[in-house]
């Protein structure tokens, strides 16, 4: 089992790009084919975990609620149809 005190710190922080990128630094050094093994899965689990959740449909009702209650606390839903000159 190969250890790295680096890419397991980065990994406890959270920081799976940067790990997996450490990992591919630590690849190089080791010797045998188990140990590229290992880190391959350690580099595959931290892209895994790297990915960013995707993002759902906006949903510009909740905007214009929020507006519409500022307005109404600022008292400017009164001022509908009026206009500026």
């Amino acid at each position: 089992m190969v250890h790295d005190r680096i890419a397991e710190e980065l990994e406890a922080k959270g920081f799976y790009r940067r790990a997996s990128a450490r990992w591919g630094e630590v690849m190089l050094l080791v010797e045998t084919d188990k140990e590229r093994e290992h880190i391959t899965m350690r580099r595959l689990e931290c892209c895994r975990k790297s990915t960013r959740p995707a993002l759902g449909p906006d949903n510009f009702s909740d905007i214009k609620k929020a507006a519409d209650r500022v307005y109404a606390e600022m008292g400017l839903d009164k001022l509908k149809g009026e206009t500026c000159q």
